[in-house]
């Protein structure tokens, strides 16, 4: 910045120090950025790193619409404190660059939705097994390790989480790249075998590495 000119740098979408309400003028977002700029969370939001706008309207709404969708309270006070508390989640994850250019928030968003829907039915049907299994005495107790495909520590969580979530099965160490897991039926760990739920949690976590720098 020279004698008071803004000058734009073609990797970024926005201007640093005095200039950024300008730019953020010349995005449309003047308002959002002088409301933001005002708060300290000028920069974080909306011109964070150079990173686009939209990306974060984008991830935002995501977030709230998520947040609502879980909570099932939908009082003024409420709504409005939780757009206080996407605004924070957002400049966070913006500050910490966990965002880049190709980031579809809504994309993972309804993978993962997708995914609890899946689960969901895996456990109802799980359950029945687990009864069946218990009247007609066919216990037959496993352990056995299970390969874990995915790349990032969340996913891989999930994926240990999930089996643990579905009935008759549990992860009891995680180590490296695998699992070990108790079956309470040795068919428990076959289906598991079988790899559906690592599949799926790898694809999310396909999405979710892809969404990063």
């Amino acid at each position: 910045m020279t004698g008071g000119i803004c000058h734009r740098n073609a990797s970024s979408q926005c201007c640093i120090a005095t200039c950024r309400r300008a730019c953020c003028h010349h995005l449309g977002v003047f308002k959002a950025a002088s409301i933001l700029h005002s708060t300290g969370l000028f920069g974080g939001v909306i011109c964070a790193k150079g990173r686009p706008v939209t990306q974060r309207i984008l991830l935002g709404s995501a977030f709230y619409l998520l947040w609502v969708g879980l909570s099932g309270h939908f009082s003024p006070f409420l709504l409005a404190t939780s757009v206080l508390s996407v605004v924070g989640v957002v400049a966070l994850v913006s500050h910490l660059g966990l965002i880049s250019r190709d980031f579809q928030p809504f994309t993972l968003i309804a993978g993962i939705v997708g995914y609890w829907g899946w689960l969901l039915v895996e456990i109802l049907k799980a359950n029945f097994d687990v009864i069946v299994a218990i009247l007609r005495g066919r216990i037959s107790p496993a352990m056995a390790w299970l390969p874990a495909s995915q790349k990032s520590q969340v996913f891989r969580a999930l994926y240990a989480n999930s089996i643990t979530l579905t009935p008759g099965t549990v992860t009891v160490v995680a180590e490296g790249d695998h699992f070990l897991v108790h079956a309470l039926r040795r068919d428990g760990l076959g289906s598991l075998a079988e790899g559906e739920m690592n599949r799926r949690c790898t694809a999310l976590d396909a999405r979710f590495r892809g969404a990063r720098p």
